[in-house]
């Protein structure tokens, strides 16, 4: 059954080349503690341009620009739920990210 699920998938691969990551232009991305009471930790692979915070809903509660790979966020302003944190690099990419506020 595993090699049926193999080829399935490179099938899928072929007919879609998306659906395979390129491991060169993966980027080690780690947003620290999730959930977050008082601050969230963001660390890239590469430098960010820029971070915004947004709600479920789309509301922007927090914008900075970084020029960094590593930013600590006050989160104390920002009310109990869950959230998107969106991260603009400088080479033009985008990622973003779900966590969760205490």
């Amino acid at each position: 059954r595993l090699s049926a699920a193999i080829e399935a998938f490179k099938k899928a691969q072929d007919a879609h080349p998306w659906v395979a990551i390129d491991e060169t232009e993966a980027v080690q991305l780690s947003v620290f503690p999730n959930p977050c009471q008082t601050e969230l930790s963001i660390v890239a692979g590469k430098e960010m341009k820029s971070i915004a915070i947004v709600s479920i809903i789309g509301a922007t509660q927090f914008v900075e620009e970084v020029n960094a790979a590593e930013v600590t966020v006050d989160v104390t302003a920002i009310k109990s739920g869950y959230y998107f944190v969106k991260i603009a690099y400088t080479d033009g990419s985008v990622e973003t990210v779900k966590f969760m506020k205490r």
